[in-house]
């Protein structure tokens, strides 16, 4: 009953669902949400019924980690020869007014640099700009352009960068 259980929630939950491909939290139908909440449910009601490793695997094959979340609070840092930039994403489900992708930029010894502040609006219309419009080639193709000259592993027909060892 536990391995049925487990086949149908991540059958469910990643039947097309995406990776986390921009810095903001998706938003839900309200429907799939609902989905999602009752797999919830499933997964902990009782807390203890899943194994270890069928917990985790249920949260990785549904992406459960940024998947109709409630709130999402994401850190990283990035330290190089001038200093070092901090990426902030956050999320609030009961809040969406409050969602926001922050860059801090500081210098070796810390003084903040820069600091810009991007809404979900700008979020998703810069990643819509990228990659999914085709309305003003033009700009989009310069976009582009700059983005490969920054980012040159993009170009590559090389498979994953992703060291899996």
């Amino acid at each position: 009953m536990k391995h049925l259980l487990l086949l149908l929630l991540t059958g469910f939950v990643s039947g097309g669902c995406a990776i986390m491909t921009q810095p903001m939290v998706a938003r839900l139908r309200p429907d799939f949400q609902q989905e999602v909440d009752a797999a919830w449910s499933r997964v902990l009601i009782p807390p203890n019924h899943l194994t270890r490793q069928q917990l985790l695997d249920v949260v990785v094959a549904g992406e459960l980690h940024h998947l109709g979340i409630d709130r999402l609070a994401l850190r990283s840092e990035k330290q190089n020869s001038g200093g070092t930039v901090v990426l902030e994403v956050h999320f609030d489900r009961h809040r969406p007014e409050h969602d926001r992708f922050e860059v801090f930029v500081y210098d070796a010894l810390w003084p903040l640099l820069r600091h810009e502040r991007y809404s979900r609006a700008e979020i998703e219309s810069t990643h819509k700009a990228l990659f999914m419009t085709k309305i003003r080639r033009e700009d989009q193709d310069e976009r582009q352009q700059f983005v490969l000259e920054m980012l040159p592993w993009l170009r590559s027909d090389e498979t994953s960068p992703v060291d899996d060892k």
